[in-house]
């Protein structure tokens, strides 16, 4: 897929639309784009890209990784090639994301980065805009950033300059129990009410950075935001002034008196010190909060998120409440247990006048369902309509979350991070 050039940035020379191939590189070298060396997980954006190579048939090779940890990014390439080596004969690797951007010709970058180490302005932590001046369409992965929103705002305006594709991975918002969903509730002004329940086992995170609100965001921004994300997907977008919220700050002594004491603080992976060791009270992520606002259309929003469960499964649901429907969505992270059970009432016809309504209780599951195997082709597909609106692929070009629309989670989760921690650690 040729890309407008500006620059030095190399001129693709493919020309004849019929040999078009995407052209992809890696922007971090971590879990998210490469999954787990040691665990199953379920993010992993190369096995994707792999899967929309053999499954659809989508032009792509993988032409760069880019990692501060250069051998991580070499073993990863190693293992990736040694499955799919077909994608993988001209990649290079790389130190440094903006050198590669310099050296090689990209068409569609997967930026896959920790949340203090992008989505800024400033030097050295602005992928996206490094990518935007070079005309390379780009997915991101969430949460946007982890600095100011005024920061973040100013890579949106960066990227609104330009016509290129982009896209955040929301993966829920791609999946089909969310298609259902939507279906059930219908029209927006349907919803009255959204509850969002999510709880975090604390026990497994054993990274010093996710504890460090400084360098994650916090649980709000980093982990709420899927939540926060569907709420503002299904209801739209919200009066950002009536967002209210409190949280158990983490505790200033050692005593177990205190309620936001934890009594099973894991120890990091790699410095097998205490995950909390070193960080500042003020940075260090409240046990519990809650939140509550208004949607613009008069609906009501509401978040619980805690960091509290032992073992390693977490406990999340959503709750949507309407005119005569109740609708819960239960273990939206793994497929095979996501379940979305609905109760409505159906109204009785004209010939029944005076029978009471009918209740109806559905539970709707897909168990095969893999919403960032939807994400990702979706977006590799909208890089191919930019470029070939003719194209039989281009027909299923699908961005749910652009990097704009992005911005609108970001803010609502930054906001009830500072309302919380505004009535609760400073007091």
């Amino acid at each position: 897929v040729s890309t407008q050039s500006t620059g030095s940035h190399p001129p693709n020379k493919t020309t004849d639309p019929s040999a078009m191939v995407i052209k992809i590189a890696f922007i971090g070298a971590g879990e998210i784009n490469f999954g787990s060396l040691t665990v199953t997980v379920p993010w992993n954006h190369a096995q994707r890209i792999e899967t929309c190579f053999t499954k659809y048939s989508i032009p792509l090779e993988i032409v760069g990784i880019s990692d501060i940890n250069f051998q991580r990014a070499e073993q990863v390439l190693a293992m990736r090639k040694a499955i799919l080596p077909e994608i993988y004969q001209n990649t290079q690797v790389f130190s440094d994301y903006v050198e590669m951007l310099e050296k090689v010709q990209i068409d569609a970058a997967f930026i896959g980065l920790p949340p203090f180490a992008h989505g800024s302005s400033q030097t050295g932590l602005n992928a996206e805009i490094e990518c935007a001046k070079r005309s390379i369409h780009m997915f991101v992965e969430k949460p946007l950033s982890c600095s100011p929103p005024e920061e973040v705002l100013k890579v949106r305006d960066s990227l609104t300059q330009t016509v290129l594709v982009s896209s955040v991975g929301y993966m829920f918002r791609y999946s089909k129990v969310m298609d259902k969903l939507r279906e059930v509730i219908g029209a927006r002004e349907n919803i009255k009410l959204i509850s969002l329940r999510y709880n975090s086992a604390y026990t497994a995170i054993n990274k010093s950075m996710w504890w460090n609100m400084k360098t994650s965001g916090g649980p709000i921004v980093e982990q709420s935001t899927h939540f926060i994300d569907l709420a503002r997907f299904l209801a739209g977008d919200v009066e950002i002034s009536s967002v209210q919220a409190f949280c158990i700050p983490p505790p200033r002594t050692d005593s177990a008196s205190e309620v936001g004491h934890l009594n099973a603080i894991p120890k990091d992976a790699v410095t097998k010190k205490n995950v909390e060791e070193g960080v500042s009270y003020e940075n260090r992520i409240p046990r519990a909060t809650n939140a509550i606002w208004k949607f613009q259309n008069g609906a009501i929003g509401s978040l619980s998120h805690a960091a509290l469960l032992h073992g390693c499964k977490y406990e999340c649901e959503l709750e949507v409440w309407g005119d005569g429907l109740r609708a819960v969505l239960q273990d939206p992270y793994t497929p095979e247990k996501c379940v979305l059970k609905v109760k409505k009432f159906k109204k009785p016809s004209e010939t029944s006048e005076g029978h009471e309504e009918q209740e109806i209780e559905e539970e709707f599951r897909f168990p095969d369902d893999d919403p960032y195997e939807t994400e990702i082709s979706g977006f590799l597909c909208a890089v191919i309509k930019h470029q070939d609106v003719s194209s039989p692929l281009a027909q299923k070009a699908d961005v749910r979350s652009s990097y704009q629309d992005a911005t609108g989670t970001y803010c609502l989760s930054w906001k009830i991070r500072e309302a919380a921690e505004q009535s609760s650690y400073h007091h």
